[in-house]
């Protein structure tokens, strides 16, 4: 582990502490992706890619995702520098573990999150009738913090996994 990645790791481990979570939320979105996801690395947007709105990065990476069928939705948590907090984000990813990121003018330095499917991402998009976080989803109960996480079949998106899981 990188030590960005430490760093991140351990802010997620800090976060989760305070997190005061309802009855039948069976983890916090911290504890989510500390259990369940994987490492990005970092890297450059390509040319090939344009570079979405400032502050969307949920409709950013939806966007890519929807129109290049190589890329994958991937919603957790980044650092932008080697000193700053965990930033709820949202980036894509190539299927080689890469953070692909088309919010950021910079990428990141440490990127934790977990792929979702293209179907299920749709489904809750429409469902909540706009672009929302899927580990942010209040309006429906946060379902993959409850018994939906239980059963990744449903969601995750296995092509889009990262470079090694977070607990390796």
């Amino acid at each position: 582990m990188t030590p960005d990645q430490t760093h991140l790791l351990n802010s997620l481990h800090g976060l989760d502490a305070h997190v005061k979570k309802p009855p039948f939320m069976k983890r916090s979105r911290y504890q989510f992706v500390i259990d369940n996801v994987f490492w990005y690395e970092p890297t450059e947007l390509p040319d090939s890619l344009s570079r979405g709105d400032d502050q969307q990065c949920f409709l950013n990476a939806l966007d890519l995702a929807s129109d290049k069928s190589e890329l994958f939705y991937v919603e957790g948590f980044a650092i932008y520098t080697p000193t700053s907090l965990p930033v709820h984000h949202a980036w894509v990813t190539d299927g080689d573990g890469k953070a692909i990121d088309p919010t950021w003018d910079t990428p990141g330095v440490a990127y934790a999150g977990v792929p979702f499917q293209l179907s299920f991402l749709l489904t809750t998009v429409l469902a909540a009738k706009g672009i929302k976080s899927i580990l942010d989803d209040f309006e429906n109960d946060w379902p993959v913090l409850g018994e939906l996480g239980d059963r990744p079949d449903e969601w995750l998106e296995r092509r889009g996994f990262g470079v090694e899981a977070v607990l390796g």
